[in-house]
């Protein structure tokens, strides 16, 4: 459709440059999300939402500036949320081929929930108007939370990023100083947490039957996604490493943590076998060597179980193995494991996605090299499809 042309009272001067005036519309130029970016990038960007609001038939209107050059002035709220993508230029297939891309869905879908639920409130003036200003302020808060407090913590992540990558801390070390950074850094609203938990139980059908501290990783990591993606030049660890918490925190709430405390409950367990262990022959004893960290763990009132360790306990809890058959601590842990999950979880296949994704994204998202959008899809796609074949594998679903 064509652009609608303001009126002369719809248009105003802002410093030096004419300006819309036009309740709830804005252009790229003094939107507070572009504003200041280059005039090529607001000709890029400009190309994406033209683009888009003709092929969705969305009205947006346009004037002209002091050079009688035609400026376009959009939604405030499409400006706000649209997953705006630099490299695209102004050629229209390349504009094309990335709006008919699934990266655009998830932004938008913030725009669709807003939109509904600004119809909803209009419906309702005449019957409340009390809770309609209540609600318009939450919708404003919404809009707020997408737009200015996701680039701010985006800001922050970044300066603590970069210095826990960079310093000589040991792998351990610095990934435990992420996390605490992402969790210092990550609080969100619980409205837009209920805007991104309906798209991500689209991803995972067994999602209610996730531990809430995954839920929380995988909302939170789509809405940095949702702020990083599109911008080749940014670090995407964050979200990297708050995806595999998700699949870190299932393994360990499911199985390591209720283990760890039914042996807390008998201590003389882990040193009754520590002891048998000094008697076995030297081959056995090397084998069962690798298990000293573990048991280690076992010992503590907070032990924290890494996904790297619980892959490789996992790994020697073959029945036939000689490390297992002579643990008596690894075969309680199979029992117990059986009692929540089908023998699957123990199937190589299995193990071989989780260390994939514990050496490759996990770990990686520590070291001082950037991680691009492509390496975060990839990573997305394999801890998504890793969730979802634990919640088939978990007998109580």
């Amino acid at each position: 459709m064509p652009c609608i042309e303001l009126l002369p009272n719809e248009i105003i001067r802002k410093g030096n440059y004419p300006a819309p005036n036009k309740s709830g519309y804005d252009s790229l130029f003094f939107h507070p999300r572009t504003k200041g970016k280059g005039t090529l990038i607001l000709k890029e960007f400009g190309k994406q939402l033209y683009l888009y609001c003709e092929q969705k038939n969305i009205p947006y209107y346009c004037f002209k500036n002091d050079y009688n050059l035609k400026i376009n002035v959009y939604d405030s709220i499409l400006i706000d949320v649209f997953p705006f993508k630099e490299g695209t230029g102004e050629d229209e297939n390349k504009v094309n081929t990335y709006l008919g891309s699934d990266e655009v869905k998830y932004n938008l879908s913030l725009l669709n929930y807003i939109k509904i639920e600004f119809k909803n409130l209009h419906d309702k003036i005449d019957k409340n108007q009390g809770v309609v200003v209540e609600n318009l302020q939450s919708l404003e808060d919404k809009i707020d939370e997408i737009a200015v407090t996701l680039n701010e913590v985006l800001d922050e992540l970044k300066t603590g990023f970069d210095a826990i990558k960079s310093s000589n801390l040991d792998l351990d070390s610095k990934l435990a100083s992420l996390c605490d950074n992402l969790d210092k850094n990550l609080k969100i609203k619980d409205s837009v947490k209920l805007l991104i938990e309906k798209e991500c139980k689209k991803e995972i059908p067994k999602w209610d039957n996730l531990n809430k501290d995954s839920q929380l990783f995988i909302i939170t990591a789509e809405w940095l996604f949702a702020g990083i993606r599109g911008n080749d030049t940014i670090d995407f660890s964050p979200f990297i490493l708050q995806y595999c918490r998700a699949l870190e925190n299932e393994l360990s709430v499911n199985i390591f943590t209720p283990f760890h405390k039914e042996i807390q409950e008998d201590m003389n367990t882990v040193e009754d076998e520590e002891k048998k262990n000094k008697n076995l022959p030297d081959k056995i004893r090397v084998k069962l060597a690798d298990l000293k960290s573990f048991y280690k763990n076992l010992k503590k009132s907070q032990p924290k179980f890494t996904m790297g360790e619980m892959k490789f306990i996992l790994s020697k809890l073959k029945n036939d193995g000689d490390t297992y058959i002579n643990s008596s601590i690894l075969q309680r842990l199979r029992i117990r494991i059986f009692s929540i999950f089908n023998e699957k979880v123990l199937s190589n296949e299995f193990l071989k996605v989780v260390d994939e994704i514990s050496n490759n994204y996990r770990n990686e998202s520590a070291h001082p090299n950037v991680l691009d959008q492509i390496k975060a899809n990839n990573c997305k796609s394999l801890v998504k499809d890793n969730l979802n074949t634990l919640l088939i594998f978990k007998l109580s679903n």
